[in-house]
């Protein structure tokens, strides 16, 4: 008791040094967890999304009954905004294309029709995709239903074809994985994924050609338009950055930059701009780059840069595009204060679909704002811990960082009581899933996302069974014929899998009235049983060793419906979803991704509101969406939105059917079957939360084992110190 309180006394003297002593809640009294301070208060500029008009709205005069349209590329000509859409008569071929132009101020939408005759007289070609942007014109591949060509359009000159393409650069395939870019020169430079070290450059007429070979891995190719230079950005001798063509002379080292989401322009002979997923940033070609605003400050996560040029007042304009449609974006100097209330979310991950609904609730959110922070180690773990007990920290927090077990957290008040607000919200959840967020009959956390963790056994061994107790498991197994038991190695786990998961059971342990029972025969055969069973050599072909029925069963966390394949393959047909043992329930047990609020924070109101959208149908049906596409991992936390993953799982056309091997088993990614779906369902309905309370036992098994694996203790000497201990704590804890 004495340790107890000097700790406690330590932590708030500790909590008050951090705090200033200060009782009064106050941004300056915050920590500022997972995020990097210097970082932040090096960035003196904002970016301004600039409205811009509905460009569909625009096209309506060319849109009659018998035309369809298919749009294709947005990018900046100059600082005028451009987008490319063709436009069909129905049942026929393209007969004209329209260039869409949006200049400063950017109030209207000018449309250029383009007559898919003017190309070549006698022929009629459409756009297929732009090149690249140089200044007032466009390069362009054409498409005539057969053969490709590459065309130059611009206001003055209109459309002319340059030349139709070669064989080996004019197919769909080659077309389709390559890039095409231009100089001031029309020299016309292609670089195909398909080689990524070499560059194929043709005079203005394609008539000539030369191969450019590089030392690095090419991802794309720059035009420097103030140094007259053609760059690539890429990989050399293990150093990734902006290099000169020709001559592969780095310019500009780059780490932590995204390559598959890029933009630049050039600011002078020795500085440029650059942007990726997360930010614009500027660079000086001495090796300096400094970030100069964020995307997610004004809540939007870029998957492509359209484009990017200086504006007027030499800062970047930038036109992006995300999920939801494309904006341009004005850098200035200054920061801009948020009208919004702005509540702190510290997670230790959040995966980019869950930071992409982040910004979609603060764009679409007109009284609040959620910032994100990510926790970089383990002692800013112990100190969000600290903060919390000192009624301070974040609004909203990932329920893991503070405890597995939420009991103590709830029962001392740290955490707002969510049972009134989110009533009807949680409804919509499965009891297992609002179960994982409860305690004392109240909800407190609140789950996002979820797995469900079982186990999996070829069902000729089980006979029409759909569930075992441990005295059952323990028969068949031993009358299998398998050398293993489970693909689970650790006899601590083992033990932990096979005992201490069903904690309704009172036969090991009652917890209502603090005993344990583990020195008797029940716990000595099972410690027999995972010692003769123990999978002591797991390694990369276990999934082949269950196939051949060495290994008697594998148990996973379902992580999404690709892994489902897999299983089936496995077992060859025959998976039975069994369950861990318990006597009564299913013996499946649900993890989840759940969020607390903090008692204190400053905006309750908001929290809830946040939380809400996160369970809101939409989203979680957007989540289903992305699971069943295999983008995500976990499950969505609805109900109705949990089927839809079944029933998209479904669907043959999500699915790649390309083959994969793990564990020595080859499988497909294909559409479920229904039989598979249904298993799965069940799985899921029955599914409960995890109970924690024996949580304790884990740490006293890793220590206690090892002796009696390596046959220096006896069985039941090994059951008795287990005993002891198990017991101990119950004694000290109830």
């Amino acid at each position: 008791m004495n340790q107890f309180i000097k700790k406690a006394m330590y932590i708030v003297f500790l909590c008050c040094f951090i705090t200033g002593c200060n009782n009064v809640r106050s941004d300056d009294a915050f920590v500022d967890l997972g995020s990097d301070t210097q970082e932040q208060e090096e960035i003196t500029y904002y970016l301004d999304v600039i409205d811009m008009p509905d460009a569909d709205d625009s096209l309506q005069e060319y849109l009659a009954e018998d035309i369809s349209e298919r749009k294709l590329d947005y990018g900046l000509l100059g600082k005028s905004v451009y987008r490319i859409v063709n436009l069909h008569a129905t049942g026929q071929a393209a007969h004209y294309d329209c260039l869409q132009i949006l200049q400063p101020p950017y109030s209207i939408w000018e449309n250029v029709l383009i007559d898919c005759s003017q190309w070549e007289e006698g022929e009629l070609w459409y756009i297929y995709s732009v090149c690249n942007d140089i200044t007032d014109r466009l390069l362009v591949i054409l498409y005539d239903g057969s053969a490709f060509a590459l065309g130059s359009f611009s206001r003055e000159e209109g459309g002319k074809l340059i030349h139709k393409l070669p064989g080996e650069i004019g197919n769909h395939d080659f077309i389709l994985n390559s890039r095409w870019y231009s100089d001031e020169e029309n020299n016309v430079y292609i670089h195909s994924a398909g080689l990524p070290k070499k560059v194929i450059c043709h005079d203005g007429n394609i008539e000539n050609k030369k191969e450019i070979s590089i030392d690095g891995m090419a991802n794309r190719l720059i035009w420097d338009d103030i140094n007259r230079r053609m760059l690539y950005l890429g990989n050399k001798d293990g150093n990734y950055g902006i290099y000169t063509l020709v001559q592969e002379d780095m310019v500009l080292e780059l780490k932590g930059l995204q390559s598959s989401c890029f933009g630049y322009c050039a600011a002078s002979d020795t500085e440029c701009y650059l942007a990726d997923g997360k930010a614009v940033w500027r660079a000086d070609f001495r090796g300096e780059l400094s970030k100069q605003a964020e995307f997610l400050a004004v809540d939007y996560m870029p998957q492509k840069i359209c484009g990017m040029t200086l504006n007027d007042n030499g800062l970047p304009l930038v036109l992006i595009q995300d999920e939801e449609g494309v904006y341009l974006m004005a850098q200035r100097e200054g920061m801009t204060e948020s009208p919004k209330q702005e509540l702190v979310l510290t997670v230790d991950y959040l995966s980019p679909f869950w930071k992409k609904e982040v910004a979609a609730y603060n764009k679409q959110s007109k009284s609040y704002r959620v910032v994100v922070t990510e926790l970089d180690n383990p002692e800013d773990r112990d100190l969000l811990r600290m903060q919390v007990t000192a009624g301070k920290g974040p609004d909203l927090i990932q329920s893991f960082l503070l405890d597995i077990d939420l009991s103590a957290y709830a029962d001392k008040g740290y955490l707002l009581d969510l049972t009134k607000p989110l009533e009807e919200a949680v409804s919509y959840l499965p009891e297992g899933a609002i179960n994982t967020g409860k305690r004392n009959g109240r909800v407190y956390a609140v789950p996002y996302q979820l797995r469900v963790d079982t186990m999996i056994v070829n069902r000729s061994a089980v006979n029409e069974k759909t569930g075992w107790t441990l005295d059952e498991l323990l028969d068949i197994v031993e009358n299998s014929g398998a050398t293993v038991f489970s693909t689970e190695s650790g006899p601590a786990a083992m033990v932990d899998n096979l005992v201490f998961r069903d904690v309704k059971s009172t036969r090991f342990i009652d917890h209502e009235n603090g005993v344990a029972y583990l020195d008797g025969e029940d716990f000595q055969r099972v410690l027999d049983f995972v010692k003769n069973y123990l999978n002591t050599n797991e390694g990369d072909k276990d999934g082949q060793r269950v196939s051949a029925g060495e290994i008697f069963a594998y148990n996973t966390a379902l992580y999404g419906t690709r892994d489902i394949n897999f299983i089936t393959s496995m077992f060859q047909g025959q998976e039975r979803y069994i369950g861990y043992p318990c006597e009564e329930g299913g013996g499946h047990y649900i993890y989840e991704e759940a969020l607390v609020v903090n008692q204190s924070t400053r905006c309750p109101e908001g929290a809830v509101d946040f939380l809400q959208y996160l369970l809101s149908q939409p989203v979680q049906d957007k989540y289903a969406l992305s699971i069943a596409q295999g983008r995500e991992t976990d499950f969505p936390v609805r109900k109705d939105s949990l089927e839809k993953v079944f029933t998209l799982a479904l669907e043959k056309e999500l699915h790649t059917a390309v083959s994969q091997r793990y564990m020595g088993i080859s499988f497909k990614d294909e559409a479920m079957t229904k039989e598979q779906a249904e298993a799965l369902v069940q799985v899921f309905e029955t599914a409960e939360a995890v109970d924690y309370r024996n949580d304790f036992v884990y740490k006293i098994l890793s220590e206690e084992l090892p002796l009696f694996m390596a046959g220096e203790r006896s069985t039941e000497r090994t059951a008795e110190v287990i005993q002891n201990r198990v017991q101990l704590y119950l004694d000290e804890n109830s």
